[in-house]
């Protein structure tokens, strides 16, 4: 379970930190994020980009890095087994480890977190053809035929992510 853990949180986590610290270093409040400023109705564009990157390209995600380019994410690294990349400015970013991890993150939201949380979890539902809304995190979903840990981090802005169960 610890390796879980440290595979789930660790890439989100890394890439939520980047996000935030370089929104601060490129001069936005991390108050008021230009991405989380959508009402609690509207569709955030964190939970659109892991819809279009993550759900859609799962579970080999192995369209995932084109996907993610047309968020704006550019200038992807390496990370051994998978990649990572951002907006120019900060305000989104993906984690990709094929067939395995996919995450995006964004700057803290200002919304109704319980909404946001939940726009999150139909999402998914919708992606798997299942009612879970009424699913705490972290909750578990097959895509096309594959199982997954889903879960929603919100320290340090927002991280959505999705993790091959095993």
């Amino acid at each position: 379970m610890s390796r879980l853990r440290l595979s789930l949180y660790g890439m989100a986590t890394m890439a939520a930190l980047a996000v935030v610290s370089g929104c601060n270093t490129s001069g936005m409040k991390a108050e008021q994020p230009p991405s989380a400023s959508m009402g609690v109705t509207g569709d955030y564009k964190g939970i659109k980009a892991f819809k279009d990157i993550c759900l859609a390209t799962a579970p080999s995600f192995s369209s995932a890095v084109p996907a993610a380019k047309r968020y704006g994410v550019k200038d992807f690294f390496d990370l051994g087994e998978g990649k990572s990349g951002l907006t120019p400015d900060n305000s989104l970013s993906a984690q990709i480890k094929p067939a395995v991890e996919c995450a995006v993150t964004t700057p803290a939201y200002v919304g109704d977190r319980g909404a946001l949380r939940a726009q999150f979890i139909a999402v998914v539902g919708a992606a798997a053809g299942v009612d879970i809304e009424n699913t705490k995190i972290p909750f578990t979903a097959e895509i096309k035929g594959t199982k997954f840990i889903f879960t929603h981090d919100p320290k340090g802005g927002e991280a959505f992510v999705m993790l091959k169960a095993r």
